[in-house]
C-alpha cells in the first residue's frame, strides 16, 4: 500500500513553480512595456524619454537617442542601409508605410530584448 507524500515535501516545489510563473508573467509584461514604450515614442514624440534599465548611469534616454544608439550594434551596417533604402523609396513617392512600421517594430523589439534582463533584476527577480 502506498501513502501520499506529506504536504511538507510537496509545498516547496509548488512555491518554486509559483515563483517561476510570477517571474515569467512579470517578465513578459516588462518586455511588452519596454517594446511598446519605445515604439509609441518613436511614432508620436521622438524626444520622449523611454526606459533604459540596461544603462545603469541613466534613468532613461530619449527615443531618438535610443534610435541612433541602435546603429552602434553588430549588424548596424545592414540596418543603416535598410533605413537609407527606406528613405530613398519614400523620397521617390513609394508607399513605405508597412516597411517603416516593420523597421520601427524591429528596433523596439531589439531594445526590449537588450533591457529585459536588467528590468527583471530591478524588479527583484
Amino acid at each position: 500500500m502506498t501513502y501520499p507524500l506529506p504536504s511538507i515535501f510537496i509545498q516547496p516545489s509548488r512555491r518554486a513553480d509559483l515563483a517561476a510563473e510570477r517571474r515569467d508573467t512579470r517578465g513578459t509584461a516588462l518586455f511588452v512595456q519596454l517594446r511598446d514604450e519605445l515604439q509609441t515614442a518613436l511614432l508620436t514624440d521622438p524626444q520622449a524619454e523611454v526606459s533604459t534599465p540596461g544603462f545603469k548611469a541613466s534613468g532613461g534616454m530619449s527615443a531618438a537617442d535610443v534610435f541612433f544608439d541602435d546603429f552602434a550594434g553588430t549588424d548596424s551596417d545592414v540596418r543603416r542601409h535598410t533605413l537609407i533604402r527606406l528613405l530613398a523609396d519614400a523620397a521617390k513617392g513609394e508607399d513605405v508605410q508597412l516597411r517603416a512600421s516593420e523597421f520601427i517594430a524591429d528596433l523596439a523589439k531589439r531594445h526590449a530584448e537588450f533591457h529585459h534582463g536588467d528590468a527583471l533584476m530591478q524588479e527583484g527577480f
